[in-house]
């Protein structure tokens, strides 16, 4: 299948991909099991336990199957048994889409979204927690076009720190880079710090003229940014990673 990658990760073949409809429920498991292990020492021990495994997988059923039209990608890393390891979300800057009448949130519930592995466990976005649809355009200086957003980035717990989230990132920062994006954004819990260190690592970086976002100090949310190579020749997605 075009756009697939395979890459290594502690001794074992995984696969990162474009998601397809059926990745959906996979997602959505990745998702709600990975804010509940991240988010312990942020969020309320209530609001983590009503997370919706159920909406969460409707959630993301539609932004697959509507993603020519949105402009938002999927991409799965796949376990040698089929199972989906962790996901991330990409697309256009969601506050520029907003100024545009154009945003449609990739979320479910209010404040943040998404999470990471390695120092794993991110939160990028104020998009997608597991419940409903919510969330504003946010201000701040705006990147010239074309940008992306990250809205999304987990690895299921099970298997923080193995190599997916750098195979993930890679695989997302190739991707923009073919389709000719030149800077992209995130936003990430300030207390997240694993977090903000795996992004510090992959090449994105804090940006202090962005107002930070979300009700301080537990839910207060940062903008950080990178910028991205000029598209070469090769694959939809990197070659290997490790």
């Amino acid at each position: 299948m075009a756009g697939e990658l395979r890459a290594a990760a502690r001794g074992s073949g995984v696969l990162v991909r474009s998601a397809v409809p059926a990745d959906a429920g996979g997602i959505a498991v990745v998702q709600v099991d990975g804010w509940r292990a991240a988010y312990a020492h942020i969020l309320p021990p209530a609001e983590l336990a009503e997370l919706s495994l159920v909406r969460a997988e409707q959630l993301w059923h539609g932004v697959i199957g509507g993603a020519r039209e949105s402009g938002k990608q999927v991409l799965v890393a796949e376990g040698d048994g089929g199972e989906v390891l962790g996901f991330a979300a990409l697309g256009p800057d969601e506050a520029e889409l907003g100024q545009l009448g154009g945003r449609q949130d990739v979320g479910v519930r209010g404040p943040p979204t998404v999470h990471l592995d390695h120092r794993d466990t991110a939160r990028v976005g104020r998009n997608s927690r597991p419940n409903q649809y919510a969330g504003a355009p946010r201000g701040g200086p705006q990147l010239s076009l074309p940008a992306g957003e990250l809205y999304a980035f987990y690895v299921h717990p099970r298997h923080w720190r193995h190599g997916l989230g750098g195979a993930l990132m890679d695989a997302a920062l190739r991707r923009w880079t073919q389709n000719g994006v030149r800077a992209a954004v995130l936003w990430v819990y300030e207390r997240n710090a694993s977090a903000r260190a795996f992004y510090e690592h992959h090449g994105w970086h804090f940006d202090p003229h962005t107002p930070p976002t979300g009700p301080p100090p537990d839910e207060r949310e940062l903008c950080y940014r990178r910028r991205l190579p000029l598209p070469v020749r090769g694959p939809d997605l990197p070659g290997r990673a490790s």
